[in-house]
């Protein structure tokens, strides 16, 4: 009785040890997936934040053109209002010098 209960116990401990074994195994393939999905999700995050910089960067140099297109509409507006009113000017002189 005692030799089947000793008996008992070596396998239940050689059971454990095999099992933890397998759990090393498994922890071991599960760290490996997990680095293989962290390195996809971090190469996937990447792409995103490059395309993302790109639109930006297209954004700003759309909205700096923009910019610059209306100042150079409102210097030719000004321009064209001045040269309207130079006539103008030009003949009040006249008449005060007259």
């Amino acid at each position: 009785m005692v030799y089947e209960a000793n008996h008992l116990q070596n396998n239940l401990a050689a059971e454990k040890i095999r099992r933890g074994g397998d759990q090393a195994n498994l922890s071991s393939e599960e760290r490996r997936t997990n680095l293989r999905l962290r390195e996809e999700q971090d190469a996937a995050y990447r792409a995103a934040l490059e395309a993302d910089q790109a639109r930006e960067s297209q954004r700003q140099e759309e909205e700096e053109r923009l910019e610059r297109e209306a100042a150079e509409a409102e210097r030719k507006r000004k321009e064209e209002e001045e040269a309207r009113r130079e006539p103008s000017v030009k003949l009040q002189r006249e008449k005060l010098l007259e």
